[in-house]
């Protein structure tokens, strides 16, 4: 029989069985391929033909995912037509991706008479031990390197690049009698007899148990104790069932909306409730300040019941962190990398914070909707637990898919209307009645301004992307705000026609200079480009709401409210909005806090011109024209932009699950190279 193994790149090995695993979906497996490469992969079901590699071994106790997860992923595949590979290993930490490479170290030799060059590369490699052959080639000429092997000064071989996730144990390496003859110590005779009845102890096991380090050392000096390195972190043997169950869904969907302080009370009560009577939680967080924050607020409650999945952790932990989803009565805190932990009896699924960018950076799927599936495979309750919710949220609510519980908005609001100022008459005359209130400005925009190219007769854009630049005063750079790698420069020149370039409208640098210039430097005045939902103040400001309305995107008034709902969060007594792209009746809305009237509004306006969420939009993606394709073997209604700065044709067009057109795109993907983005 032949199992298939999914890599990180995507491709699929056949990989012959012996059964020596009872269910192998989902375990981790090493393998050799025919030319030798060492790899990992993950093993996502069972095929036909022709061996494509030899199994070494299966590293892991337990699966890495469990058989749910690859059910997840499939979903995820077949809806944002991406290969089912790629998804699976987008999610999963890159610390489990073990790979051969060739190493170098030393020869165990004499190194008298070499010359300086070579000497230089002894000693390097006398610090480091050993070094990645392809990494020594980048410091090193190859050809010094190859004649140092072939003389035997430096040895090369292949090993696998493991991360650090080794644990010291320790146990008797003699009989229990004889080791406790060999010792006067009766410090030393209970530290034998911990480890006879906890054979493959930790040194941080010893040492919490009371034992000095200067004991454990001198008995492995002497013989008596034992200490090896073990990748196979010790798990519980655990019973685990492969076979379909009926799954229940066990309290349905909630929203749960309101300050950071009032949310954060009633997640801990929902992961108290559940570790107290052996549950797990997983509570998802897409913004990475935002989960370290919210592990800190819960381990000061929960303890040692918290689990982070994290980039921040050592590999070590990281790795024992994993596998103790498969026991109970714990608390699992993460982001993207997260959700394909193989979490057993998950009672509550939490999202965090809907309103911060939902989108993983690297496959644009939605982490909301991965929630959604995997509340559904797994019978677990979601409880979306956010400022305020979205306007698919809201839709959702509309059709009973989610019930509420939310808190008021607490601060008055004032709409001003502005032109071009920075500062209106009646917002600098309410910051003049303000003597030691908290005052929070939030300007969307990063640096001092914009820059004008008069000959142009444009705003200055990036060449690489199209993003308008951004120019810094502070630090005298002009840059691309969506990448910064794209464009940087000092040179105040139109990137397009070398013209000079002018400052235009204004960026939270330019904004700070002119409050500071009006009432001076307060220290009860702080600025950023968009508030934070951990922090709160007396009064909030958006000195620039307008720079949101005014994107031309089907999204900008949604974007808007969201803006408007986490700030009046944040803020205690007042948000006052500079705008001048409101209509009288918008508000009035504001001011009576109705949010729920803009997105009744801003659905309508969606079902009329058929957006989301009432279909699809797909943008595609091509360095060559494929219009003539896309007519004859997907639809004919599409929008067509060529970008002559990036040589891309751009395709724009609406699809619904009834008009087949996602079906069709499936398959083109497959024939022809182009990128599809969907919404």
């Amino acid at each position: 029989m032949f199992i298939k193994a999914v890599l990180a790149n995507g491709q699929y090995r056949l990989l012959k069985w012996e059964e020596n695993v009872q269910n192998p979906v989902g375990y981790r497996v090493l393998f050799r391929t025919k030319d030798g490469k060492g790899l990992t992969g993950i093993v996502v079901g069972s095929g036909e033909g022709k061996p494509q590699g030899e199994i070494i071994s299966f590293p892991d106790k337990l699966p890495l995912v469990l058989p749910r997860s690859i059910e997840l992923v499939k979903d995820l595949a077949y809806h944002y037509l991406e290969p089912l590979g790629k998804i699976l290993w987008d999610f999963i930490p890159s610390i489990f991706d073990w790979y051969e490479e060739e190493v170098v170290s030393l020869a165990p030799r004499s190194f008298k008479g070499l010359d300086r060059k070579s000497l230089e590369i002894v000693e390097y490699l006398k610090k480091k031990k050993k070094v990645r052959y392809e990494l020594l080639k980048k410091r090193f000429s190859s050809s010094h390197l190859r004649l140092l092997l072939e003389h035997k000064i430096l040895i090369k071989k292949k090993e696998w690049i493991i991360p650090k996730i080794e644990e010291e144990i320790f146990k008797l390496n003699l009989p229990l009698e004889k080791a406790l003859n060999k010792v006067r110590s009766e410090e030393k005779k209970e530290l034998i007899l911990y480890l006879y009845e906890n054979p493959f102890a930790t040194k941080e096991e010893m040492i919490k148990r009371g034992f000095k380090i200067s004991h454990i050392n001198d008995l492995v000096r002497r013989g008596i104790l034992k200490k090896e390195k073990e990748y196979n972190i010790y798990t519980k043997n655990f019973s685990i069932s492969h076979k379909r169950k009926i799954l229940v869904r066990k309290k349905g969907n909630e929203i749960i909306s309101g300050s950071f302080e009032f949310v954060l009370e009633r997640v801990l009560k929902i992961a108290e409730k559940n570790a107290a009577t052996g549950k797990n939680t997983l509570i998802l967080v897409p913004n990475r300040d935002e989960l370290f924050s919210l592990i800190s607020h819960l381990s000061g409650e929960l303890g040692d019941r918290i689990i982070e999945i994290s980039s921040r952790i050592s590999s070590k932990k990281l790795y024992k962190n994993w596998f103790k989803a498969y026991e109970k009565g714990y608390v699992f805190l993460g982001s993207f990398k997260a959700v394909l932990l193989p979490v057993m009896d998950l009672e509550s699924i939490i999202f965090f914070n809907e309103l911060s960018n939902t989108r993983f950076p690297v496959n644009n799927i939605d982490l909301r909707r991965v929630a959604y599936i995997l509340s559904k495979k797994t019978g677990a309750e979601l409880i979306f637990a956010t400022p305020y919710y979205t306007l698919e949220s809201f839709y959702l609510l509309g059709k009973k898919l989610f019930r509420k519980e939310e808190e008021k908005f607490k601060p008055n609001v004032h709409i001003v209307e502005r032109k071009n100022e920075i500062i209106t008459e009646d917002t600098f005359n309410f910051l003049k009645s303000i003597k030691e209130d908290k005052v929070l400005f939030v300007v969307l925009k990063q640096g001092y301004s914009y820059l004008y190219c008069p000959r142009c007769e444009s705003v200055a854009e990036c060449p690489e992307c199209g993003t308008f630049l951004t120019y810094s005063k502070e630090k005298e750079l002009i840059f691309c705000s969506n990448k910064k790698s794209h464009y940087r420069t000092q040179e105040k020149l139109c990137p397009s026609c070398g013209n000079r370039l002018e400052e235009m409208g204004f960026g939270i640098e330019r904004a700070k200079e002119t409050i500071e210039r009006l009432f001076g430097k307060r220290d009860n005045f702080s600025f950023t480009t968009f508030p934070s939902w951990k922090e709160s103040w007396e009064h909030v400001i958006i000195l620039n709401a307008d720079s949101v309305l005014s994107v031309p995107s089907y999204k900008s008034k949604e974007k808007f409210i969201s803006l408007i709902a986490l700030a009046l969060r944040v803020a205690k007594k007042t948000l006052l909005i500079q705008t001048g792209l409101l209509s009288k009746d918008e508000k009035e809305i504001l001011r009576r806090k109705n949010l729920e009237a803009l997105y009744e509004k801003e659905l309508k306006d969606r079902e009329r011109n058929n957006l989301p969420p009432f279909s699809r939009l797909v943008v595609i993606e091509s360095k060559h024209d494929i219009s003539k394709i896309l007519k004859e073997k997907v639809s004919e209604n599409f929008g067509m932009i060529y970008d002559a700065k990036r040589n891309l044709w751009i395709y724009m067009l609406s699809a619904k699950s009834s008009n087949g057109i996602l079906n069709k795109l499936r398959e083109l993907k497959r024939k022809e190279k182009m990128k599809i983005i969907l919404d």
